[in-house]
């Protein structure tokens, strides 16, 4: 693979900070610049490609999607139409937070200035705040431990011009109900359930047993439908620093530091996509018309 294009995947695979839109965006970036060189790549080139980004960050749909676009244009042989599209993949990228804010905002506007809780970072739950700050009484959010990216939305939303209250995970997740609503992003949204940062289970169902409304702003590059692996053939997920936790454990400590785990939906949960908004029964039918690549799976293995 190309060395530049190898150290900018690299680097993805790396970042435990960012958003799944925005790893994917740099990722699309990337390809853009490496498609601008004179040769043309080989299909086992783009083959490599695939396979470089469907394993930078398994958890995160948009990488798997955009891997998914590589593959297929390798398995057809149009490869003079790869430019197009990721071209296209990365205008989607771009365009749908803006869409997806224009609806949030709206539909807050229906609310009396409410309480959003929300937890770890999310670009396009962070634009979707910002632009409808006006609407919103004060936005709850956490640290988002070990990584501390909610800091960074903290930051965000205050330089904005938002209302921010940050406090630790264990002080989000005690008083979450008593907020108006919960507003999350996803690293992909799934036939059963959505993947977000470990510890967005625990919040979800402590909204739901308040009946408190959940959002999860998800744009339609994270959709991925789950049954495209077999769960035995699932691209590992790259090993997280366990030092983030502790870096010198005594003898006999064990650190476990996941970063990313499944959250089932509930009724009280409701998906905005840049289509609008979106419950199981319409996801799935969404999910059902993606095509995936049949090479993808030889590919990985």
């Amino acid at each position: 693979m190309d060395a530049q294009l190898e150290r900018a995947l690299a680097a993805v695979a790396r970042d435990r900070q960012s958003g799944a839109a925005e790893l994917a965006r740099r990722a699309a970036d990337a390809l853009l610049v490496w498609l601008r060189r004179p040769r043309r790549p080989a299909a086992e080139e783009l083959q490599a490609v695939a396979r470089r980004l469907a394993t930078a960050q398994p958890t995160m749909a948009p990488l798997l999607r955009l891997a998914n676009e590589v593959a297929l244009v390798a398995e057809t042989g149009s490869l003079h139409r790869l430019p197009i599209v990721v071209a296209r993949f990365r205008q989607l990228l771009r365009a749908a937070p803006t869409r997806i804010a224009r609806r949030f905002a709206t539909r807050l506007r229906t609310l009396h200035p409410p309480i959003v809780a929300t937890y770890s970072y999310s670009s396009t739950v962070a634009g979707a705040l910002s632009k409808a700050r006006r609407h919103i009484g004060v936005v709850w959010c956490s640290e988002a431990r070990p990584g501390l990216e909610g800091r960074r939305l903290a930051r965000e939303l205050a330089e904005g011009g938002g209302n921010v209250v940050l406090m630790s995970d264990a002080a989000l997740l005690e008083v979450a109900p008593a907020a108006d609503l919960l507003v999350l992003g996803a690293d992909a949204v799934e036939r059963n359930g959505f993947h977000n940062k470990i510890g967005t289970g625990a919040l979800v169902e402590r909204m739901a047993a308040a009946a408190k409304p959940v959002w999860v702003l998800a744009d339609t590059t994270k959709f991925w439908p789950d049954d495209a692996f077999h769960p035995r053939r699932r691209p590992p997920t790259p090993p997280v620093p366990a030092a983030e936790l502790w870096r010198r454990p005594p003898r006999g400590v064990r650190l476990w530091n996941p970063y990313f785990a499944p959250c089932a939906y509930r009724a009280n949960l409701r998906v905005l996509c840049e289509r609008g908004w979106l419950d199981a029964r319409q996801i799935h039918r969404v999910l059902a018309r993606l095509r995936i690549a049949p090479g993808l799976h030889r590919l990985l293995h």
